[in-house]
């Protein structure tokens, strides 16, 4: 069996739904990614950005009423990819 492209990738979840995270975690898990989070909020997120090297990500775009775009400038700023899940 081949290894996944992804695997060793560290990859962080913006997500403030529990279920969705832990999923999220799971397949990326599964996938060889070292996941990042999940983080539940944009401060969290920003957080978690500063103290971890990370390879891409993943944000829910509404957190609890809080739109996620302030974590996908940051990572953009940084040339991080990401992708929106909503």
């Amino acid at each position: 069996m081949q290894p996944s492209p992804l695997a060793g990738l560290r990859i962080l979840i913006v997500e403030d739904e529990m279920l969705v995270s832990l999923l999220l975690k799971d397949m990326l898990g599964d996938l060889g990614c070292l996941v990042v989070g999940p983080a539940c909020s944009v401060d969290e997120a920003l957080s978690m950005i500063e103290a971890h090297g990370l390879d891409g990500a993943v944000l829910d775009v509404n957190l609890s009423g809080q739109m996620s775009y302030p974590v996908a400038d940051t990572l953009a700023a940084r040339a991080v990819p990401f992708i929106f899940s909503t």
